[in-house]
């Protein structure tokens, strides 16, 4: 399967690609041009992890025409773990990196051809303020949060 992974850097990112790659499958991770360095340090070696240089800040998302065939005409399914992960970020900042850049990357998605799959992936900080079992039927936007990254990934 042909899958596209934002956020392959982070955390849970890398090990997802690795895993995904590593059963076979070819793996396509959006990265920033400023962390193209990191992600070719990180799968270096890994013959089925291939990168897009794009940004979900922007409109477009990539930044350079090469990538979009593949995204376009290829893509299978796509898994979104992207997001700014500071919690002492500003909240403009958290809102166009993590609302702004899902929307962004939502508009893309409509245009692949072949996509039937998409995860999305968030944090347990969805639940704002909240103390025992959450569930996803308790999400409630109008819970207080703790802050602005928070609020942002809700």
């Amino acid at each position: 399967m042909k899958i596209l992974i934002t956020g392959a850097t982070g955390f849970i990112g890398k090990r997802l690609a690795l895993d995904l790659a590593r059963s076979g499958n070819e793996i396509y991770c959006l990265v920033r041009k400023q962390s193209l360095p990191k992600a070719e340090q990180i799968f270096s070696g890994e013959k089925n992890i291939h990168f897009i240089i794009g940004d979900l800040t922007n409109n477009d998302v990539l930044d350079q025409v090469s990538g979009a065939e593949v995204i376009m005409n290829t893509i299978e399914a796509v898994i979104h773990l992207a997001a700014s992960y500071d919690l002492s970020v500003g909240t403009t900042e958290a809102y166009v990196s993590n609302v702004v850049g899902t929307q962004n990357l939502l508009y893309l998605l409509q245009r692949m051809k072949k996509l039937t799959i998409f995860h999305y992936m968030s944090t347990y900080t969805v639940s704002g303020v909240y103390d025992g079992e959450f569930l996803e039927e308790d999400l409630d936007p109008g819970r207080p949060f703790r802050d602005n990254y928070s609020q942002t990934k809700m």
